[in-house]
């Protein structure tokens, strides 16, 4: 375990600080996770806030950039959904948030 993170992009420094500043960062991100269940990953992937979606082990984990949406929407296009799980953001989510690209360069 780190006492202190840092993490560059495009050659800049963007972030510098203990894990729990650097991933306070990526606020709001997180997964929600829950058994598979035969739903569609292409369904899944077109749910609003939704990065990515990871399968393994008998279940589904979505990383969202807003969880609480994502529940939502999700609930509404499969009702029955057994097992789910919503958690906070990671180290890996922050990281992502700060070295995406925003737009074209």
């Amino acid at each position: 375990m780190a006492s202190r993170a840092a993490v560059m992009a495009r050659g800049r420094l963007v972030a510098d600080g203990p894990p729990d500043g650097v991933t306070a960062i990526a606020k709001g991100r997180g997964a929600v996770s829950f058994e598979a269940n035969g739903t569609e990953v292409e369904l899944l992937q077109r749910l609003p806030a939704v990065e990515a979606v990871e399968l393994g082990r008998g279940r589904v984990t979505l990383r969202t950039e807003d969880p609480e949406r994502t529940v939502r929407a999700l609930l509404e296009a499969t009702p029955h959904v057994d097992g789910l799980e919503v958690s906070t953001p990671r180290l890996e989510d922050a990281f992502l948030a700060l070295t995406r690209e925003k737009g074209p360069r």
